[in-house]
């Protein structure tokens, strides 16, 4: 069974914004001052907001850093704690996990990196309170005990299909024992807790647009819609 969340508000959070592969050392920072905001409007004491490059910001070979990425996305679960990107986040996170809310919010392969950073922070003492947002992220297996930790976002078309051609990547299904017959294939079996499909203007780069062009039609910009959508999951 899924676990359940602490529901309670946290005295203390700390988000770190995980980039994807050749990224602007900039891109997240808008992100990082709505949490931050959002943070101290609910009360809470101790704010901490960083933002992790797992395989490097765009100084850094591009090819390097899709390998890196490929690697990662081919681990079992078996396998995760190889993971480069889980590594460089659980290292990052290290002097937050007594006392904590750790929230690890992946833009891309950030994402990826996130939820094997989640399954290493849940097998080490003491016990995180660490929660996962992915956000336009290449699709990964979660672990049954963790997938009410993880939320997953999207942009999507008009119908919600799946506009963001990132989020086809990777898997969540996996092989289970049929009602009549042998082992069939699930491809939902490993989904996240929380899947949300965003309407946005424009595409995987813009999900944390916060000025003109990127407003809906109500005057609401891409950043707030993505925030709306995954705040629950983080603060009660």
């Amino acid at each position: 069974m899924p676990e359940k969340l602490d529901e309670t508000m946290p005295d203390r959070i700390a988000f770190f914004l995980i980039a994807g592969v050749y990224t602007s050392p900039d891109f997240m920072e808008a992100l990082g001052g709505e949490l931050v905001r959002r943070a101290r409007q609910a009360g809470i004491a101790g704010i901490h907001s960083r933002l992790l490059f797992p395989y490097g910001d765009w100084g850094r070979s591009l090819l390097g850093q899709l390998r890196e990425v490929r690697r990662d996305l081919n681990l079992s679960m078996r396998k995760r704690a190889r993971s480069v990107g889980g590594q460089f986040v659980l290292r990052e996170t290290a002097e937050y996990r007594d006392g904590w809310r750790i929230v690890l919010i992946g833009h891309s392969a950030g994402g990826l990196a996130a939820v094997h950073a989640l399954e290493l922070l849940k097998s080490r003492k003491p016990l995180a309170d660490c929660r996962v947002v992915q956000i336009g992220s290449p699709k990964c297996r979660i672990p049954d005990g963790l997938r009410s930790s993880v939320g997953y976002l999207y942009a999507a078309g008009p119908q919600g299909g799946i506009r963001d051609p990132v989020c086809r990547l990777g898997t969540w299904g996996g092989w289970e024992r049929g009602r009549f017959r042998g082992p069939v294939w699930n491809r939902r079996l490993y989904r996240p807790g929380r899947v949300v499909p965003l309407q946005l203007i424009g595409g995987h780069a813009d999900y944390f647009r916060d000025h003109r062009p990127y407003l809906n039609g109500a005057g609401v910009t891409n950043l707030d819609v993505t925030v709306d959508a995954f705040w629950p999951l983080i603060l009660p």
